[in-house]
């Protein structure tokens, strides 16, 4: 599905979970778009971070999209010319959706007009909607790992540990995303200098890095937060299980010997036992029992087991 907008003299073309052949050859055709740069940009195995042919640049960016409460790469591609772009995703980007509420409206973008290129302006504040998702879907994570750090010390250790492994995968995949954006903006904003020779308009572009920035900074913090949860959980695990092991052990310890000693009082031999026979036998067997089990807890007292 193809949506066209208009900005000052800009237009922008978005698709959305396809490419239209129809509509997309009228675009060729309009603005002579190489071919190329054509074939690349309806290409899913295309690998071109960004590339400058003729009067076009085509840029790839591959984002994290929350999908079943996982993160899976997501593509968004565009093709750059001089007072247009064209835009794709397969999937509704919510940081592309809120753009367009305000490219609609043919807004300043709640900025000043500094003589910026009104087609700078436009994808300096698309990038920052979609950084800003970025950004919100972190939050959502915070609080998951806040509602993590809450049961941790509400003794539900053993419940946290598949939690934490969940949340720390998400992270991961955000992560691997996030980071084949150092390349892509490179190679863009290089390119850039030679699309727009005009010094204002790769100065705004290289405002993008500072949001590209924050999203990693807060992906970072997260990581670390996540990992020093991680650890205090493991250690208040492992001291819940060595108290565990010590209690069954104590417990082994105390009554050991009277096992042993019930065992072979029970033994049938021809000679019988001292208990057995006796008219208070089962009184004598308690009462050497509990006199054992005082004796090991006394034992364990002097020792310190407890």
């Amino acid at each position: 599905m193809l949506t066209t907008n208009k900005y000052k003299n800009v237009a922008w073309h978005h698709f959305q979970n396809a490419v239209t052949p129809d509509d997309f050859n009228t675009l060729i055709k309009k603005y002579n778009i190489d071919n190329y740069i054509q074939q690349k940009f309806t290409n899913n195995l295309n690998r071109d971070k960004a590339l400058l042919i003729d009067d076009n640049i085509l840029f790839t960016l591959t984002i994290p999209d929350l999908k079943d409460n996982e993160y899976n790469s997501q593509v968004l591609k565009f093709i750059i010319g001089k007072d247009y772009f064209i835009s794709y995703s397969f999937i509704k980007n919510e940081g592309v959706e809120k753009f367009k509420l305000e490219f609609e409206k043919n807004a300043n973008f709640g900025k000043g007009n500094n003589g910026e290129n009104p087609l700078v302006h436009s994808l300096l504040h698309l990038f920052e909607k979609i950084y800003e998702n970025m950004l919100f879907e972190l939050e959502n994570v915070g609080k998951e790992i806040d509602n993590i750090e809450n049961n941790i010390f509400k003794e539900n250790q053993l419940k946290m540990v598949r939690k934490i492994s969940k949340v720390n995968h998400k992270l991961i995949d955000f992560r691997k995303n996030l980071k084949t954006h150092d390349d892509s903006w490179k190679i863009f904003l290089d390119l850039s200098q030679t699309f727009f020779p005009k010094i204002n308009s790769t100065i705004a572009l290289e405002g993008i890095m500072l949001s590209y920035q924050r999203v990693t900074s807060q992906a970072e913090q997260l990581k670390e937060t996540l990992w020093e949860l991680r650890d205090t959980n493991n250690s208040l695990l492992n001291a819940k299980l060595g108290e565990t092991s010590k209690v069954f052990t104590l417990i082994a310890f105390l009554t050991l010997p009277i096992s042993l000693f019930i065992s072979i009082v029970s033994i049938p031999t021809k000679q019988g036992h001292i208990f057995l026979g006796h008219e208070n036998d089962f009184e004598l067997v308690v009462v050497t029992s509990i006199i054992l089990l005082a004796v090991m807890v006394v034992i364990s007292k002097m020792k310190k087991w407890w």
